[in-house]
């Protein structure tokens, strides 16, 4: 399964990441914050409006969304 999560790098995202990196799926993980991809997680800094990267998410055509982030 393919997950796109808002929030990666937040109070809730951090834990949930490692949670769902611990099983097959694959991950794309949004965040306003540079970080590291990881086994199969990939993280993209972006803002939530995703003024850059809107091109990498299509291409990944993500079955879930998991939104944790909040522009605040």
């Amino acid at each position: 399964m393919k997950i796109l999560l808002t929030g990666a790098t937040g109070f809730i995202g951090k834990s949930f990441i490692k949670k769902l990196s611990k099983k097959s799926f694959k991950i794309i993980a949004l965040s306003r914050k540079n970080h590291r991809d990881e086994n199969n997680v990939q993280y993209i800094q972006d803002t939530i409006r995703l003024d850059k990267k809107f091109s990498i998410i299509k291409k990944f055509e993500p079955e879930v969304l998991i939104h944790l982030s909040w522009e605040g």
